[in-house]
């Protein structure tokens, strides 16, 4: 399990977490394995089980009307006292007292919409959400919905914040990276659908991790990545660009990188030459110039390599 895993992708595999499926109408709970639903809410939301959850995830229905009696139930959140992880569907935040959580809650990800009303949404400016409460403990940020809608957004209220992760499909100049720029606590972002060849000049010196899903654009200048020499964790999931893996030879604290489901990879044999790496993946590159003597070279002077290409 890797570095990036372990701290910021999955925070809630620790917790005691529950998840409503609103097409359902269930909940269920990680900790019983999913052998036990309840149907109840009225029941549940007045147990002893409600006030010790420490994670929830809503998923969107296609029920509206079930769904809004639902999210009205969680806006009384004031009964979870010891809860440290949400996720939600953006269209829900209007529904949730979000300032009865926000001082314990260490990270927060925002769903989109349900796909059938997808792209309708953003582009109806009334569902523009105000969102400035202050969140003192709050760790990971994700904005897996487009972060355009967010108004009144101040990086000053997240004063412990050290993970983004953001969609910019509807944010392709990355504008809203730039409200981080300033922040003392960040140390990585995970970025969604990049199009801008040239995002990396967004993207502070400080950085430390950096997760690319979907690197749309053919003309992504990697070799920004030297204007980063803190960054310790790299992982590329989806690029169109071909990577040159001299850029990351040129990194003098990187120790992990992983690159999978891209287009091409060359002068992989510079990887040989980085003075800090300790672990590498390779899976699923459609072109490489990866072969059996560079690979066994690469196993002997990196600690971990894991690769899964066609020789």
């Amino acid at each position: 399990m890797n570095w990036f895993i372990d701290k910021y992708a999955y925070p809630m595999r620790n917790l005691k977490w529950w998840k409503v499926s609103l097409d359902e109408g269930v909940f269920t709970s990680n900790e019983l394995r999913n052998d036990k639903k309840i149907k109840n809410y009225n029941e549940w939301f007045s147990s002893e089980e409600m006030k010790n959850v420490e994670g929830i995830t809503l998923f969107s229905g296609r029920d509206m009307k079930h769904e809004a009696s639902v999210y009205k139930r969680f806006s009384r959140m004031n009964g979870f006292d010891c809860l440290k992880f949400l996720s939600i569907p953006i269209d829900a935040i209007g529904y949730i007292d979000i300032d009865s959580i926000s001082s314990h809650l260490e990270h927060l990800h925002i769903t989109s919409p349900r796909s059938d009303e997808f792209y309708g949404f953003y582009e109806k400016e009334s569902n523009s959400v105000i969102f400035d409460a202050v969140f003192p403990q709050l760790r990971t940020l994700g904005l897996l919905a487009s972060p355009i809608v967010f108004k009144n957004f101040d990086v000053h209220n997240y004063p412990a914040l050290e993970y983004l992760r953001c969609e910019l499909e509807f944010d392709k100049s990355a504008k809203f990276l730039k409200i981080f720029n300033n922040s003392v606590s960040m140390q990585g972002y995970g970025l969604d659908v990049v199009s801008k060849k040239d995002l990396l000049k967004n993207i502070p010196r400080n950085v430390r991790l950096l997760k690319f899903w979907s690197i749309t654009t053919r003309q992504f200048n990697f070799s920004l990545l030297e204007q980063l020499p803190e960054l310790r964790y790299l992982e590329i999931a989806g690029s169109y660009t071909p990577i040159d893996c001299s850029s990351f030879s040129k990194l003098p604290e990187l120790i992990e990188l992983n690159i999978r489901d891209s287009k091409e990879i060359y002068n992989t044999e510079m990887l040989l030459m980085s003075v800090s790496l300790n672990k590498v993946g390779l899976k699923s590159i459609d072109k490489h110039d990866v072969n059996e003597t560079l690979l066994d070279r690469m196993k002997s002077n990196i600690n971990e390599v894991e690769c899964n290409l066609r020789m």
